[in-house]
């Protein structure tokens, strides 16, 4: 179903927000004793986010004028069963959250290289099926090609302390612009006050090596 009325789009964006803040606090609590299932638990959280993304652009106009009339999201239909588009859409999201965790501020840019919006998609698209593969890694005990087995208990992820800070401020992220486009002046609407506080003290649980900005 991708025809929608307002209201029930509303109640499916903060269901899946929601559930996205739940499985960072699940993937936070998890991180110390099973890295690996709690990066999977990531990167289900991101592709709520990438969900309600989709929601959020079709149906922001009308939750703001309080229209009743219904309203159609297509991706929905056409990608609501991919993992791969529901990540891509929330990495692409978290881009600038991303690059403020990444990039040292006095390093210096190196040489630009311009690619088309097909080409930048299709990178978010590898990204996000290197995450599914972890994600994958994170759940399943595997045989490899060469023999050896994938047990999720024995993979490491150095990084995931981090990654779950990331997706933590992606997941406010989604409230504050949901809050901006109501023109309020909130850090997020009040139907969405519980979901804030679950993620507010997970974001600010680490800086970047360097501060902050």
């Amino acid at each position: 179903m991708t025809t929608l009325t307002p209201e029930v789009a509303r109640a499916f964006w903060r269901a899946l927000v929601d559930n996205a803040a739940g499985l960072i606090v699940d993937a936070h609590t998890l991180h110390p004793t099973s890295p690996a299932r709690a990066q999977a638990l990531v990167v289900l959280a991101q592709e709520e986010l990438g969900k309600s993304e989709w929601i959020i652009e079709a149906c922001w106009e009308r939750w703001k004028s309080g229209s009743e009339d219904l309203v159609n999201v297509p991706r929905l239909r056409s990608d609501g069963r991919s993992h791969i588009e529901k990540f891509a859409t929330a990495d692409e999201a978290s881009d600038v959250i991303r690059y403020l965790w990444t990039v040292p501020p006095d390093e210096k840019p190196g040489e630009s290289v311009k690619i088309s919006a097909d080409e930048v998609r299709e990178l978010y698209r590898r990204f996000a099926r290197e995450a599914d593969a972890d994600k994958q890694r994170g759940f399943y005990v595997d045989l490899r090609r060469d023999g050896t087995l994938s047990v999720p208990k024995e993979i490491d992820r150095p990084f995931l302390a981090d990654e779950i800070v990331i997706a933590a401020q992606l997941c406010m992220q989604v409230m504050v612009t949901d809050a901006m486009l109501a023109s309020a002046n909130l850090d997020c609407m009040p139907d969405m006050v519980d979901t804030y506080a679950l993620v507010e003290p997970i974001s600010e649980s680490r800086q970047p090596p360097w501060g902050n900005r």
